[in-house]
């Protein structure tokens, strides 16, 4: 009995090793291949393949899917931890599988790569959320959203309205509490990335900024990469911070004295805001009505990972930003019935001081200035007399904005 325990043990070994080895004659050749992770959420278009071998390998897609665009090498030789696998979002909703081979001789190894799904949305449909802007559909623009998990909630983490001929998004859109703003999440410069949304060749590629355009007045200034939806808004965790570096959250900003002063001073003012506030909804937005000035892109970096030849684009230098906010309290004694509004626009120049009530006006004048309509949703849901009380407020008036 003992003995044909032993035989069925080396069977068993045999048959183990016959699943690690794959199929093909066993020589002096060492291969394995994985994917890191090998589960991708919906909305992530790029992964890393690890080939560990010591000798030259062939790396191919299995029944190549449509939805996998391509990997950025199909051979090599020694081990390879950085062979990227590009694919689209999975806006389907269902889960879908790839496989890919890789070969080194008579030895051959798989290994499967599963990206989840994200629910399709009605095409036309906007959810009643309050932070939303008017986005009428139109052929050059579109609206989307990119969505976030804190903790086992998922949520939407910002809305915007993006120009295909501009390259950049006329307006963002979010929600703003501390339970959203601050977590683990810290600044990670995550620009070597795509927006899953949009096809790479219909948005600006911005992993190494903005190039230099017709603007020659700058001088030693340049043109940053300027969010909508700021990072330091998103630092709940690091998945939610990573999407705000989507090149439709970007418009070219001037640096020194804008981007990094005006600007980022107005940033931590609505953050302020929202520390005391219960829920603070936000409409970030630029101003293209008289724009002269336009830069290129950078796909350069791009074009060498993913082996593809995209030609630099041009993208609009905004003539003007803005941010509108909607300020919610449970206490309605605050405002009208726990409502307050207050928007600021700014000229795009060089400024040598911080935002304050001098820049600040109705959401009323602000929506008369862009024409088009902020907070759509608003009368939906504190009704038609509140909310054109509100919109018609004059923040410059309201000392608790400025205090």
């Amino acid at each position: 009995m003992r003995m044909f325990r032993n035989i069925a043990r080396l069977c068993a070994a045999f048959l183990a090793a016959a699943v690690i080895f794959g199929c093909g004659k066993e020589d002096d050749t060492f291969l394995t291949v994985s994917f890191k992770p090998d589960v991708l959420t919906w909305d992530v278009t790029s992964v890393f393949v690890n080939i560990n071998c010591n000798t030259a390998w062939e790396i191919s897609i299995t029944d190549q899917p449509d939805w996998v665009r391509k990997l950025s090498v199909s051979s090599g030789e020694g081990p390879k931890n950085n062979v990227i696998l590009s694919i689209k979002a999975n806006d389907t909703g269902e889960n879908r599988s790839v496989e890919i081979i890789v070969t080194a001789g008579n030895v051959v190894r798989r290994a499967a790569l599963t990206q989840k799904c994200e629910p399709v949305l009605v095409s036309g449909v906007r959810p009643v959320w309050l932070e939303l802007a008017e986005s009428p559909e139109r052929t050059d623009r579109d609206w989307f959203c990119h969505y976030m998990e804190i903790g086992d909630v998922r949520t939407r983490n910002y809305s915007y309205w993006f120009d295909y001929n501009h390259l950049v998004s006329l307006w963002v859109a979010y929600p703003l509490c501390r339970w959203n703003m601050y977590g683990s999440g810290k600044r990670n410069d995550s620009w070597s990335t795509f927006d899953p949304n949009i096809d790479p060749e219909r948005q600006a590629i911005l992993w190494n900024g903005y190039q230099e355009g017709n603007n020659s007045s700058l001088g030693s200034n340049f043109y940053a990469r300027g969010h909508q939806c700021a990072s330091g808004d998103r630092r709940v965790n690091n998945d939610a911070e990573k999407q705000t570096y989507y090149s439709t959250n970007m418009t070219p900003q001037i640096q020194n004295g804008f981007n990094s002063g005006i600007w980022s001073n107005l940033e931590d003012k609505v953050r302020g805001w929202a520390e005391s506030s219960d829920t603070l909804y936000v409409v970030t937005g630029c101003v293209l009505d008289g724009a002269k000035y336009y830069v290129y892109d950078a796909p350069r970096k791009y074009n060498e990972w993913y082996g593809e030849s995209l030609s630099s684009k041009k993208v609009t230098v905004p003539t003007g930003y803005y941010k509108a906010v909607i300020r919610y309290c449970k206490d309605i004694s605050i405002g009208h019935g726990g409502y307050m509004g207050c928007a600021v626009y700014l000229d795009h120049q060089v400024y040598q001081r911080n935002a304050g009530a001098a820049d600040s006006m109705s959401i009323d004048e602000l929506e008369e200035k862009l024409g088009y309509d902020l907070f759509v949703n608003l009368p939906a849901v504190v009704g038609e007399e509140a909310a054109a009380a509100i919109e018609a407020e004059k923040p410059a008036t309201v000392g608790w904005w400025w205090n």
